[in-house]
């Protein structure tokens, strides 16, 4: 998974890498249609938020929210 922080990423952005990285897309306009919701999802969520990545049946990438923010220790609420 490719992550961009700090920067304005657009859903041809994504597909253009993907293309120089992996190679080109049959469905091209479905690719960016995909992009495109994915990338307003995104653009929704928090900063901090952790998410599992995965793909579907029809490879797809699949995105699931699975905490406000990444796991810490815990500290005592008592001081030692």
């Amino acid at each position: 998974m490719v992550a961009f922080v700090h920067a304005s990423v657009t859903a041809v952005d994504m597909l253009e890498r993907w293309e120089s990285t992996v190679g080109q897309v049959t469905e091209r306009e479905a690719a960016l249609d995909h992009l495109e919701g994915y990338v307003r999802w995104l653009g929704a969520q928090r900063l901090g938020s952790v998410f599992q990545a995965s793909y579907d049946r029809g490879g797809l990438l699949v995105a699931r929210k699975i905490s406000d923010h990444p796991p810490s220790p815990r500290k005592s609420p008592i001081p030692e």
